[in-house]
């Protein structure tokens, strides 16, 4: 919902994030389910949202989460992409390992949840400006 915006498209996506797993989970044996859902169904949410603007500059939450992340993700597909992502994920591990809960969440509302600045910090009972 926070990366749509829109009650039916979520819905849709977790419908759709069923079915994905429905037919992926055979051949895969995920560890954590909870994380492999979420991570399933925040990609067809992504995947929709730039259906749903296609040609459009919208704005919004997601958008600047995006922009903000823009130097670090592409949408190239091989094996260079692959190494370079899977050091990206150790490097955020560390970096998230390094944070204090408190920055952890902060960080992770953001970027994961798409959780906007205001609601962070009134979460976190800080300033906008501190989050």
């Amino acid at each position: 919902m926070n990366i749509l915006g829109n009650k039916q498209d979520a819905e849709e996506c977790v419908n759709d994030t069923y079915l994905s797993t429905w037919n992926s989970v055979p051949p895969h044996r995920p560890n954590n389910l909870r994380a492999f859902l979420g991570k399933i169904t925040r990609n067809l949410s992504f995947n929709r949202y730039k259906y749903n603007r296609t040609g459009k500059r919208g704005g919004g939450e997601l958008s600047m989460v995006l922009q903000e992340l823009s130097d670090l993700v592409s949408g190239k597909d091989d094996v260079e992409q692959a190494f370079y992502q899977k050091e990206l994920t150790k490097a955020i591990d560390t970096f998230l390992d390094r944070l204090s809960p408190k920055k952890r969440s902060i960080f992770i509302s953001r970027y994961w949840y798409t959780d906007s600045i205001s609601e962070i910090a009134v979460r976190h009972n800080m300033n906008d400006g501190a989050v």
